[in-house]
């Protein structure tokens, strides 16, 4: 089996350093990315199974870079790290499409648990809008229109009517 691949983005240069090292550790392959727009780049070229991302960089911030990598990478993890965050927000980052959230600073142990977890946990939820976009790229092409069938909405969704019935 592969190394899962993992893309750390963060601004810090000592939190990136130390997310490499403790992710290398694990026998994961790793890119690193020191600003949000860098990361989306790297996110394109990588295809990463989970990206580690700070919240609190300069633009784009943390939450862009969360909702263009849900919107562009769907199937990828994302693992939010930032310091000391209210409830609330680490709830709203959940709510958006992050696997998970760890405080700064956080323990060596609990940083691979989560890893581990991602690795290993159901993929993330793909929503049908997400599927058809895939679909689009896939048949179509990046450079053809979407069929206009693909903004009729409706139907069946599609999760469901691949799952088999037990």
């Amino acid at each position: 089996m592969a190394a899962a691949r993992i893309l750390i983005i963060d601004d810090d240069f000592e939190v990136l350093a130390a997310l490499r090292d403790i992710v290398a550790s694990l026998g994961c392959e790793v890119q690193t990315a020191e600003s949000g727009g860098m990361g989306l780049t790297m996110a394109q070229r990588f295809q990463p199974d989970i990206v580690l991302l700070d919240l609190a960089m300069p633009t784009p911030s943390g939450w862009e870079v969360l909702g263009r990598l849900r919107h562009d990478h769907p199937r990828i993890r994302v693992i939010m790290v930032a310091s000391q965050v209210e409830a609330a927000i680490s709830e709203g980052l959940l709510a958006r499409g992050a696997f998970a959230y760890v405080d700064k600073p956080f323990s060596i142990a609990h940083i691979e648990a989560v890893i581990r977890a991602a690795l290993s946990g159901p993929p993330p939820a793909i929503t049908t809008d997400m599927l058809r976009r895939e679909l689009a790229a896939a048949v179509q092409g990046p450079h053809r229109p979407p069929c206009p069938a693909d903004r009729r909405g409706g139907g069946q969704d599609p999760r469901r009517a691949a799952a088999p019935r037990r």
